[in-house]
């Protein structure tokens, strides 16, 4: 049987388990989020003032913005609000880290699977016996 101690020391443990994989993703994200946001518009290297460099600031902004930071300047931005203009602002302030991790990783993650599908597809228009016959490929 445990003891309430041994439970305690087996909580702190998993706590601090939990807190350090929280950082670690938390830092891995912040990361990522800097160098999308840095790649996609740096007013160093684009002009400014320009409609194409006003759509790459707040595509930076949206891509390169960490998830825990957009949800902390979100909330101060709510804070003095009350009722249902509160509930409702709250709501579409929140939902923006959403499209955020959406833009982030959803992309990449559908472009890899494309690929990988036209590679199969491909692969299979390859494979025929016809092919490995002639040993050219049909056009």
């Amino acid at each position: 049987m445990v003891n309430r101690e041994q439970l305690r020391q087996m909580l702190a443990s998993l706590t601090d388990r939990i807190d350090k994989s929280v950082k670690f993703v938390s830092d891995a994200d912040r990361t990522y989020a800097e160098a999308l946001g840095n790649a996609l518009y740096n007013p160093a290297v684009h002009a400014e003032g320009t409609p194409g460099s006003i759509a790459r600031a707040y595509g930076s902004a949206l891509v390169g913005t960490p998830v825990a930071d957009s949800i902390d300047m979100r909330r101060d931005a709510i804070q003095n609000m009350h009722g249902k203009e509160r509930l409702i602002n709250e709501l579409v302030q929140m939902g923006m880290p959403v499209a955020n991790i959406g833009a982030r990783y959803g992309v990449p993650i559908a472009g890899v699977t494309a690929a990988g599908q036209g590679l199969y597809s491909l692969g299979q228009a390859l494979s025929g016996q016809e092919v490995q016959d002639k040993g050219t490929l049909p056009m």
